[in-house]
Protein backbone atom coordinates (compact mmCIF):
# COMPACT_ATOMS: atom_id res chain seq x y z
CA UNK A 1 0.00 0.00 0.00
CA UNK A 2 1.45 3.40 -1.17
CA UNK A 3 2.22 5.97 1.52
CA UNK A 4 0.08 9.25 1.97
CA UNK A 5 3.64 10.84 0.99
CA UNK A 6 3.27 8.00 -2.00
CA UNK A 7 0.29 9.40 -3.39
CA UNK A 8 1.13 13.18 -2.92
CA UNK A 9 4.75 13.54 -3.94
CA UNK A 10 4.21 17.43 -2.54
CA UNK A 11 3.72 16.53 0.89
CA UNK A 12 6.46 13.79 0.30
CA UNK A 13 8.91 16.62 -0.36
CA UNK A 14 7.97 18.88 2.44
CA UNK A 15 8.41 15.98 4.67
CA UNK A 16 11.86 15.52 3.55
CA UNK A 17 12.68 18.85 3.33
CA UNK A 18 11.31 19.60 7.42
CA UNK A 19 13.52 16.46 8.37
CA UNK A 20 16.35 17.43 6.22
CA UNK A 21 16.35 21.32 8.12
CA UNK A 22 18.03 19.94 10.94
CA UNK A 23 20.53 18.00 9.56
CA UNK A 24 24.13 17.82 10.43
CA UNK A 25 24.71 18.86 6.90
CA UNK A 26 22.34 21.94 6.69
CA UNK A 27 23.50 23.46 10.45
CA UNK A 28 27.07 23.48 9.32
CA UNK A 29 26.14 25.27 5.84
CA UNK A 30 23.98 27.59 7.76
CA UNK A 31 27.01 28.05 10.14
CA UNK A 32 29.26 28.44 6.91
CA UNK A 33 26.94 31.31 5.64
CA UNK A 34 27.12 33.10 8.68
CA UNK A 35 30.28 32.97 9.38
CA UNK A 36 31.38 34.18 5.65
CA UNK A 37 29.53 37.19 6.59
CA UNK A 38 31.09 37.32 10.19
CA UNK A 39 34.38 36.10 10.00
CA UNK A 40 35.70 37.29 13.13
CA UNK A 41 32.56 37.69 15.66
CA UNK A 42 32.48 34.84 18.38
CA UNK A 43 29.26 32.50 17.78
CA UNK A 44 27.04 31.29 20.17
CA UNK A 45 25.11 28.06 18.84
CA UNK A 46 21.71 27.65 21.12
CA UNK A 47 18.72 25.15 21.21
CA UNK A 48 16.61 27.55 20.31
CA UNK A 49 14.77 31.12 20.11
CA UNK A 50 14.12 31.25 24.29
CA UNK A 51 17.59 30.04 24.84
CA UNK A 52 18.87 33.11 22.46
CA UNK A 53 16.60 35.72 24.65
CA UNK A 54 18.03 34.19 27.96
CA UNK A 55 21.61 33.98 27.39
CA UNK A 56 21.73 37.28 25.52
CA UNK A 57 20.44 38.96 28.58
CA UNK A 58 23.24 36.71 30.76
CA UNK A 59 25.90 37.69 27.83
CA UNK A 60 25.25 41.14 28.49
CA UNK A 61 25.76 41.06 32.08
CA UNK A 62 28.77 38.84 32.02
CA UNK A 63 30.82 40.43 29.16
CA UNK A 64 29.25 43.79 28.11
CA UNK A 65 31.89 44.15 25.86
CA UNK A 66 31.76 40.70 24.02
CA UNK A 67 30.68 41.18 20.68
CA UNK A 68 29.00 37.82 19.08
CA UNK A 69 26.54 36.31 16.90
CA UNK A 70 23.30 33.88 18.37
CA UNK A 71 22.80 31.35 16.15
CA UNK A 72 19.68 28.98 17.18
CA UNK A 73 20.13 25.36 16.07
CA UNK A 74 16.02 24.39 16.38
CA UNK A 75 16.68 21.63 19.70
CA UNK A 76 18.73 20.12 21.42
CA UNK A 77 19.29 17.37 19.48
CA UNK A 78 20.50 19.28 16.57
CA UNK A 79 22.89 21.58 18.83
CA UNK A 80 24.59 18.01 19.50
CA UNK A 81 24.60 17.21 15.45
CA UNK A 82 26.44 20.77 14.63
CA UNK A 83 28.69 19.75 17.66
CA UNK A 84 29.86 16.58 16.86
CA UNK A 85 29.91 17.92 13.30
CA UNK A 86 32.61 20.26 14.13
CA UNK A 87 34.65 18.17 16.20
CA UNK A 88 35.18 16.17 13.05
CA UNK A 89 35.80 19.52 11.05
CA UNK A 90 39.53 20.12 9.86
CA UNK A 91 38.75 23.52 8.33
CA UNK A 92 39.05 25.76 11.63
CA UNK A 93 34.61 26.36 11.17
CA UNK A 94 35.03 25.07 14.94
CA UNK A 95 36.98 28.23 15.97
CA UNK A 96 35.44 30.83 17.72
CA UNK A 97 31.70 28.87 18.43
CA UNK A 98 30.23 27.80 21.66
CA UNK A 99 27.64 25.39 21.48
CA UNK A 100 25.29 26.17 24.74
CA UNK A 101 22.58 23.56 25.65
CA UNK A 102 19.97 22.63 28.67
CA UNK A 103 20.95 19.51 30.97
CA UNK A 104 17.44 17.70 30.41
CA UNK A 105 17.31 14.42 31.61
CA UNK A 106 20.40 13.02 29.40
CA UNK A 107 23.10 15.70 30.60
CA UNK A 108 26.10 15.20 27.53
CA UNK A 109 25.21 12.01 26.17
CA UNK A 110 26.20 11.81 22.65
CA UNK A 111 28.32 14.96 22.74
CA UNK A 112 31.78 13.66 21.35
CA UNK A 113 33.96 17.04 22.35
CA UNK A 114 32.70 19.11 25.35
CA UNK A 115 35.89 21.74 25.31
CA UNK A 116 33.26 24.32 23.57
CA UNK A 117 30.19 23.23 25.15
CA UNK A 118 27.99 24.55 27.95
CA UNK A 119 25.39 22.67 29.75
CA UNK A 120 23.08 24.26 32.48
CA UNK A 121 23.17 22.48 35.86
CA UNK A 122 19.30 23.03 36.08
CA UNK A 123 17.07 20.94 34.04
CA UNK A 124 17.31 24.39 31.49
CA UNK A 125 17.42 27.83 31.38
CA UNK A 126 14.25 28.97 32.10
CA UNK A 127 14.53 26.62 35.64
CA UNK A 128 16.69 29.68 36.81
CA UNK A 129 14.17 32.15 36.27
CA UNK A 130 11.27 30.87 38.27
CA UNK A 131 12.01 31.24 42.21
CA UNK A 132 10.99 34.12 44.75
CA UNK A 133 14.08 36.39 44.34
CA UNK A 134 13.06 37.16 40.96
CA UNK A 135 9.73 37.63 41.71
CA UNK A 136 10.53 39.69 44.64
CA UNK A 137 12.38 42.03 42.00
CA UNK A 138 9.29 41.61 39.41
CA UNK A 139 6.93 43.23 42.55
CA UNK A 140 9.24 46.26 42.96
CA UNK A 141 9.93 46.80 39.62
CA UNK A 142 6.67 45.73 37.41
CA UNK A 143 4.20 45.88 39.88
CA UNK A 144 3.81 48.58 42.28
CA UNK A 145 4.61 46.82 45.31
CA UNK A 146 7.88 48.89 46.20
CA UNK A 147 8.14 50.56 49.49
CA UNK A 148 5.46 47.59 50.46
CA UNK A 149 7.66 44.65 52.01
CA UNK A 150 4.83 43.26 53.54
CA UNK A 151 2.84 42.81 50.83
CA UNK A 152 5.84 41.68 48.83
CA UNK A 153 6.32 39.02 51.87
CA UNK A 154 2.43 37.81 51.38
CA UNK A 155 2.48 37.50 48.04
CA UNK A 156 5.53 35.63 47.42
CA UNK A 157 4.58 32.97 50.00
CA UNK A 158 1.51 32.91 48.56
CA UNK A 159 3.72 32.16 45.18
CA UNK A 160 6.03 29.37 47.41
CA UNK A 161 2.61 27.44 47.93
CA UNK A 162 1.01 27.29 44.77
CA UNK A 163 4.34 26.55 43.00
CA UNK A 164 5.01 23.62 45.56
CA UNK A 165 1.49 22.32 44.39
CA UNK A 166 2.75 22.40 40.67
CA UNK A 167 5.55 20.45 41.23
CA UNK A 168 3.82 18.10 42.99
CA UNK A 169 1.10 17.91 40.07
CA UNK A 170 4.05 17.79 37.53
CA UNK A 171 5.93 14.82 39.54
CA UNK A 172 4.62 12.28 37.51
CA UNK A 173 5.23 13.87 33.96
CA UNK A 174 8.60 14.33 34.70
CA UNK A 175 9.17 10.42 36.23
CA UNK A 176 8.09 9.60 33.03
CA UNK A 177 9.82 12.04 30.80
CA UNK A 178 13.27 11.25 32.93
CA UNK A 179 12.67 7.58 32.51
CA UNK A 180 11.97 8.00 29.10
CA UNK A 181 15.37 9.62 28.27
CA UNK A 182 17.30 7.31 30.51
CA UNK A 183 16.27 3.96 29.22
CA UNK A 184 15.79 5.23 26.17
CA UNK A 185 12.20 4.73 24.97
CA UNK A 186 11.00 7.00 22.84
CA UNK A 187 7.87 9.09 23.58
CA UNK A 188 5.74 9.19 20.27
CA UNK A 189 4.12 12.26 20.89
CA UNK A 190 5.38 15.81 21.88
CA UNK A 191 5.49 17.08 25.13
CA UNK A 192 2.48 19.20 26.51
CA UNK A 193 2.70 22.76 24.89
CA UNK A 194 0.07 24.27 26.73
CA UNK A 195 -0.29 24.27 30.79
CA UNK A 196 -3.90 23.83 30.41
CA UNK A 197 -2.88 19.95 29.28
CA UNK A 198 -1.33 19.06 32.97
CA UNK A 199 -3.11 21.58 35.61
CA UNK A 200 -5.62 24.74 36.33
CA UNK A 201 -3.81 27.79 37.67
CA UNK A 202 -5.37 29.97 39.74
CA UNK A 203 -3.95 32.24 42.72
CA UNK A 204 -4.35 29.99 45.83
CA UNK A 205 -5.50 27.08 43.88
CA UNK A 206 -3.47 24.77 41.44
CA UNK A 207 -5.43 21.71 40.54
CA UNK A 208 -4.47 18.78 37.97
CA UNK A 209 -6.40 18.20 34.98
CA UNK A 210 -7.88 14.62 35.10
CA UNK A 211 -5.56 12.70 32.45
CA UNK A 212 -3.63 9.94 32.69
CA UNK A 213 0.37 10.41 32.72
CA UNK A 214 0.61 7.74 30.08
CA UNK A 215 -1.76 9.24 27.61
CA UNK A 216 0.19 12.26 28.33
CA UNK A 217 3.42 11.06 27.50
CA UNK A 218 3.09 7.94 25.63
CA UNK A 219 5.88 5.19 25.37
CA UNK A 220 6.74 3.29 21.91
CA UNK A 221 6.11 0.70 24.72
CA UNK A 222 6.17 0.15 28.51
CA UNK A 223 9.06 -0.56 30.26
CA UNK A 224 9.92 -3.69 32.43
CA UNK A 225 9.38 -3.31 36.28
CA UNK A 226 13.39 -4.07 36.02
CA UNK A 227 14.05 -1.32 33.83
CA UNK A 228 12.81 1.40 35.73
CA UNK A 229 12.94 0.37 39.45
CA UNK A 230 16.13 2.17 39.73
CA UNK A 231 15.68 4.87 37.48
CA UNK A 232 12.55 5.87 39.93
CA UNK A 233 14.96 5.92 42.96
CA UNK A 234 17.52 7.94 41.26
CA UNK A 235 14.66 10.37 40.01
CA UNK A 236 13.19 10.59 43.75
CA UNK A 237 16.20 12.29 44.65
CA UNK A 238 16.29 15.20 42.01
CA UNK A 239 15.03 18.98 43.20
CA UNK A 240 11.82 19.67 41.79
CA UNK A 241 13.07 23.69 41.26
CA UNK A 242 15.83 22.75 39.13
CA UNK A 243 15.43 19.47 38.09
CA UNK A 244 11.77 19.55 36.87
CA UNK A 245 10.97 20.76 33.15
CA UNK A 246 11.94 23.94 32.86
CA UNK A 247 9.49 24.88 30.06
CA UNK A 248 6.24 23.90 32.51
CA UNK A 249 7.78 25.98 34.91
CA UNK A 250 8.36 28.89 32.77
CA UNK A 251 4.64 28.66 31.79
CA UNK A 252 3.64 28.06 35.11
CA UNK A 253 5.32 31.55 36.01
CA UNK A 254 3.81 33.67 33.54
CA UNK A 255 0.46 32.04 33.87
CA UNK A 256 0.75 32.80 38.10
CA UNK A 257 1.81 36.61 37.23
CA UNK A 258 -1.06 37.32 35.13
CA UNK A 259 -3.55 35.89 37.05
CA UNK A 260 -1.52 38.67 39.86
CA UNK A 261 -1.60 41.32 37.64
CA UNK A 262 -5.78 40.26 36.95
CA UNK A 263 -5.82 40.73 40.41
CA UNK A 264 -4.34 43.97 40.72
CA UNK A 265 -7.22 45.77 38.91
CA UNK A 266 -10.28 42.90 40.62
CA UNK A 267 -9.29 43.86 43.83
CA UNK A 268 -11.40 40.61 44.43
CA UNK A 269 -8.65 38.74 46.77
CA UNK A 270 -7.23 41.67 48.78
CA UNK A 271 -3.29 40.53 47.86
CA UNK A 272 -1.96 44.19 47.59
CA UNK A 273 -3.12 45.41 51.32
CA UNK A 274 -6.10 46.92 52.77
CA UNK A 275 -5.36 50.24 50.50
CA UNK A 276 -4.61 49.71 46.61
CA UNK A 277 -1.24 50.52 46.32
CA UNK A 278 -0.78 53.73 43.35
CA UNK A 279 0.43 52.83 39.88
CA UNK A 280 0.41 50.46 37.42
CA UNK A 281 1.26 46.65 36.80
CA UNK A 282 3.47 46.71 33.65
CA UNK A 283 2.17 43.72 31.83
CA UNK A 284 4.12 44.13 28.42
CA UNK A 285 7.45 43.90 30.65
CA UNK A 286 6.68 40.78 31.86
CA UNK A 287 8.70 38.40 29.16
CA UNK A 288 11.69 35.95 29.35
CA UNK A 289 14.10 38.69 28.33
CA UNK A 290 12.47 40.54 31.68
CA UNK A 291 13.27 37.03 33.98
CA UNK A 292 16.75 36.70 32.81
CA UNK A 293 17.63 40.30 33.29
CA UNK A 294 17.00 40.12 37.07
CA UNK A 295 17.59 36.24 37.43
CA UNK A 296 21.15 35.05 39.04
CA UNK A 297 23.51 33.92 36.84
CA UNK A 298 24.67 30.63 36.80
CA UNK A 299 28.19 30.77 38.34
CA UNK A 300 29.29 27.82 35.93
CA UNK A 301 28.37 30.47 32.85
CA UNK A 302 30.60 33.00 33.64
CA UNK A 303 33.04 30.77 34.43
CA UNK A 304 32.96 29.60 30.82
CA UNK A 305 31.82 32.51 29.41
CA UNK A 306 35.14 34.04 30.83
CA UNK A 307 37.42 31.22 29.49
CA UNK A 308 35.75 31.19 26.08
CA UNK A 309 36.11 34.70 25.56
Amino acid sequence: MNSSADCNPEEGFLEIMKAARGSSAVLKARLLALRSSLANVKIFAVEGDDDKIIYGQWLQRVRPDLCYEPFPCGGKKEARMLSNSLSKDVSGLKNDVVILVDRDYNDLDGFCDCDNVFMTEFYSAENYLVNEDVLEILLKDIFPCHALPGVRKEIISLFNSDYSNFLEITTDINRRIYIARKIPVEITRRLPKSLGQISSVELGKVTAINVSVEELIPYEREPLFNEIESLCASFSKLEPKTRYRGKFAIKFFMIWLDKLANEFSTWSLGLFGSVKPEGVVRRAELTLSTFASKSCIPSNFIQFVNRMA
